[in-house]
């Protein structure tokens, strides 16, 4: 089994940690999109736009920030 980070891992932690947000799991929705953002790689930004009509990166980040922001957090909101 390889321990490289795959694309698929990223776009999965970001899917999981969104649907988690509309269920108002917003804890480990937080959670998944970190780990998300800590194994984006931006080498693999070609592979990210094949499946995504956004921006990975960008996608993360907002996504990040709504929880943030339903868990109070609003220091923690960065600007790209």
């Amino acid at each position: 089994m390889s321990t490289a980070t795959s694309p698929t891992q990223v776009l999965g932690h970001g899917a999981a940690g969104f649907v988690r947000f509309h269920l108002g799991e917003f804890t480990t929705g937080r959670e998944h999109l970190a780990r998300a953002l800590v194994l984006y790689d931006l080498a693999h930004r070609a592979s990210y736009s094949e499946v995504l009509p956004n921006d990975a990166l960008v996608q993360l980040r907002s996504h990040s920030s709504y929880l943030l922001t339903c868990l109070g957090h609003l220091e923690g909101i960065a600007p790209a």
